[in-house]
């Protein structure tokens, strides 16, 4: 939906696998050690960028049937109101929602698409092959035992993992509204396969809107709901490297090899079960890819909630003031299974079955007081004054690394894919922002804008003394367009010239508590004996607590123009960005027992 169309926005697909993420960036980057993942705001919520498994990043939760507008925030005046990790710019999704007094209107939308790799890998076939061997030979360059090794068949390895994957997707909508209350319900089914075999996507996602209003739409309350739910099934990686680098004369089956299920790999040691003692390896040769996909089963689901309730009461009487409020929030979970078969070859061992899965909740809430109030098409003025907390906690499983199956090859499906004897390993995290803001906005004859923004954010991340972060802002817009010299045409629609100033925050370090002495339990390389009993020790770990917020300050300048009926429009902007206070990993002297830390590299 990004990619592609809108000037200093990069999206780059992180390996086109159905359903993967997308590395997104608004105006590059401005961090070393923190994110530069741009803040994503779905209907009022900034969300949190961790996903869980199965769930790559916010959009992907979002049926694009449902998105109204997307709009993307890249100067700092624009951005600065959000304050706490915008400094990479903002990304606002607002959903559709129904018309009041309308009739019931049924939607559907739905698609069938066909991928089919563009171009495959120019590798030599399978006599190509035996005839450069033999080249070699006679050249001398190695001996004629090497022939003894190639075999009689003529497979295209890369045909073997790659398809023509069909996908479809599905939507319905159901709109309208009574009286005073618009709703709209939504329902998507999405159906991806990849290129590469085995691989494929599925969601399903529901979303309700409902916005009453009442007291002659002085109270008007805003309501919404969105679930999804996804399955996602993994090909090994390792399948790619694995379709050009595989012998073409070799089989993809072979009579004779246990140990491997019957796949064909190049073996040092016993082939037979009755002779196996041990993991057979031979890291010089590459893996079957058929073998690679179809002995690793790894999938992984998810669920994910959202949740709004707002409320705007403009007060009677005095209805240039109005007071909103809300509270939103996201629930979601998601786990992965990871299941290797003991007849899977690998360079260390057989078979490895593990699974891994975390579950998130992200809390906000918001108060704001609004006076609104024009004088005579001359003066418009616009204050905003608000607070808001927003708390995010994260729970981590793992299963601490899974099971060994090499010492029993007749292992059935069924015992080498139970998870009920894995050591669980739980690990938890939370941090706060509390945040006050401000905004005042102000016209002159529907030629001359300013605004002016300030924002103070606290974070628990740091330390006392270094929590908070202010933010301020100012822009200034002359509509030039307006302008009197300027009626007697009518080539021109826009033409507006932009000034901007602002200071934005970054807190996102991925470490809730580094600013705070902790002690984890150790490895088992730190046990300590008490008689023949091993016991695991505690631990230190680093800090920092001089750690304060990253400051990002971007000047801005921008020409927006639009001709003939704004047929043709466009903007030109042109910026500059200083990052202080840079969040960065830095070495330190060995021995002390930790090889680096973070810090705020003050300039």
């Amino acid at each position: 939906m990004l990619q592609g169309k809108i000037a200093g926005v990069s999206v780059v697909s992180d390996g086109g696998t159905p359903g993967g993420s997308a590395t997104i960036r608004i105006r590059g980057g401005s961090s070393l050690s923190a994110s530069n993942n741009p803040l994503f705001i779905i209907d009022g919520l900034a969300m949190d960028n961790d996903g869980v498994q199965g769930l790559c990043n916010p959009f992907a939760m979002v049926n694009p049937e449902d998105i109204e507008t997307l709009t993307v925030l890249k100067d700092a005046s624009a951005t600065a109101i959000y304050g706490s990790r915008a400094s990479n710019g903002v990304i606002i999704i607002t959903t559709k929602k129904g018309k009041a007094g309308s009739a019931p209107k049924v939607t559907y939308n739905g698609n069938v698409s066909v991928a089919t790799i563009a171009k495959k890998r120019d590798v030599m076939t399978a006599d190509e092959f035996r005839s450069y061997a033999n080249s070699l030979v006679q050249k001398g360059l190695v001996g004629e035992s090497a022939l003894s090794v190639l075999g009689n068949a003529n497979t295209d390895w890369q045909k073997q993992i790659y398809r023509n994957a069909i996908s479809t997707d599905h939507q319905v909508s159901i709109n309208g509204g009574l009286k005073n209350m618009p709703y709209r319900v939504g329902l998507g089914y999405t159906d991806q396969n990849g290129i590469a075999k085995t691989s494929n996507y599925q969601r399903f996602t529901a979303s309700v809107n409902v916005n009453p209003s009442f007291l002659n739409d002085h109270l008007k309350f805003d309501v919404s709901a969105k679930y999804m739910y996804s399955t996602n099934n993994y090909v090994d990686g390792g399948v790619f490297g694995g379709s050009v680098n595989m012998d073409p004369t070799q089989p993809v089956y072979v009579a004779g090899q246990e140990t491997t299920g019957g796949y064909y790999q190049s073996l040092i040691g016993a082939s037979k079960i009755a002779d196996w003692t041990g993991p057979v390896t031979n890291t010089n040769t590459p893996q079957n890819p058929v073998a690679l996909y179809k002995n690793k089963d790894d999938r992984a689901k998810a669920n994910v909630f959202l949740g709004n309730i707002g409320a705007t009461y403009k007060i009677h009487g005095f209805e240039d003031l109005s007071i909103n409020a809300s509270i939103s929030g996201d629930y979601s979970n998601g786990t992965q299974n990871t299941d290797i078969s003991p007849y899977s070859y690998s360079n260390n061992y057989y078979g490895w079955s593990g699974y891994s899965k975390s579950s998130k909740y992200n809390l906000q809430t918001n108060a704001t007081l609004n006076y609104a109030h024009n004088w005579n098409e001359v003066h418009d003025l616009n204050v905003m004054i608000g607070a808001e907390e927003q708390h995010f906690h994260r729970h981590v499983y793992s299963d601490g690394g899974g099971n060994w199956l090499g010492a029993n090859l007749n292992l059935d499906e069924s015992t080498w894919k139970d998870h009920t004897n894995l050591d669980e390993t739980l690990h938890t995290y939370v941090n706060t922002l509390v945040s006050y803001f401000g905004r005042v906005q102000y016209g002159l004859l529907g030629r001359y804008l300013l605004q002016v923004n300030f924002r103070n954010d606290n974070s628990s991340k740091f330390a006392k003394g270094h929590r908070a972060g202010y933010f301020p802002a100012a822009s200034f817009a002359w509509k030039i367009v307006n302008e009197k010299f300027m009626q007697n045409q009518d080539i021109m629609n826009e033409l507006k010239l932009r000034l901007s100033y602002g200071i934005t925050g970054q807190q996102d370090i991925n470490i809730d508590f580094y600013s705070v002495p902790r002690y984890v339990i150790g490895n088992q390389f730190g046990q300590y004996s008490i008689g023949n009993t091993s016991y695991y020790t505690m631990r230190p770990q680093m800090y920092n607590e001089d750690l304060t917020w990253e400051k990002t300050t971007t000047y801005n300048v921008g020409l927006d123009f639009g001709f003939l009926n704004n047929r043709i429009e466009g903007g030109i902007d042109a910026y500059y960005r200083k990052t202080t206070d840079l969040i960065s990993t830095v070495a330190i002297a060995s021995g002390v027992g930790f090889g680096n830390y973070k810090t705020s590299q003050r300039r």
